[in-house]
């Protein structure tokens, strides 16, 4: 593990850890990839643009070989993150609407939402399948 020694003589990580619900800082990152082009253009090594930026040697590595091939606009977006989304601002709307209206008023038998039935609902309104986790 990468870590260096405290005080006590233990080895403590100083990796960077991304924490689960946090977001990602897209305008840094882009910030990051535009600083990493600039020193490219100046040209600074892969080693030292990894260093100095704090970033993996195989991301210094792929970075100049896209400001190679296309320059400073190959580096600026990386588009989003994730899977796009299967459903639209609109048709989460009515989804959010009849699920308020309670399980009942969809027609089944109990007063309680189950994964299974909402995915009955989101499918029926929408045509959009999920599964029932």
């Amino acid at each position: 593990m990468a870590g260096k020694k405290t005080n006590s003589g233990e080895k403590s990580d100083t990796r960077k850890v991304k924490q689960p619900g946090t977001r990602r800082d897209f305008d840094a990152l882009r910030d990051r990839r535009m600083r990493a082009a600039e020193m490219f253009a100046a040209g600074r090594r892969q080693i030292d643009v990894a260093v100095e930026l704090e970033i993996s040697q195989q991301t210094a590595s792929r970075w100049h070989r896209k400001w190679t091939a296309g320059g400073r606009e190959a580096l600026e977006g990386a588009g989003r993150a994730g899977r796009r989304p299967r459903l639209d601002d609109a048709q989460i709307e009515v989804i959010r609407e009849e699920l308020l209206k309670g399980p009942q008023a969809n027609g089944f038998a109990t007063g309680v939402w189950t994964l299974g039935r909402v995915a009955i609902v989101i499918e029926r309104l929408t045509g959009v399948t999920y599964g029932p986790t």
